[in-house]
């Protein structure tokens, strides 16, 4: 993906996408089918699944651990992965202007 990313999180996140073929190739798919159905909203719907994800992911843990697992999650820029793996596809980054 060729967006720049702003934080470590992020692009650690970033990384986990990328790093299993399968799971790049299962939000490719994801990030195709939420431009199909609305562009406009194609970015925040997709930012909303990475998060619902990843919570997934999380192993729920209690105490400072717990603490520190939600404050990364929180420091990562969800929009900023979307948009990057709907470029990755072929949309557009800015708007296009008729």
């Amino acid at each position: 993906m060729a967006l720049t990313i702003s934080n470590r999180e992020t692009f650690t996140v970033l990384d986990w996408l990328e790093a299993d073929p399968e799971r790049k190739a299962w939000w490719r798919q994801q990030a195709e089918r939420l431009a199909k159905l609305d562009r406009a909203s194609a970015i925040p719907r997709l930012s909303d699944l990475i998060y619902e994800e990843l919570n997934k992911e999380l192993p729920d843990g209690g105490g400072i651990c717990g603490e520190l697992l939600k404050s990364g999650l929180l420091r990562v820029h969800f929009f900023e992965l979307a948009l990057a793996l709907l470029v990755d596809i072929g949309m557009p980054a800015e708007p296009q202007t008729v």
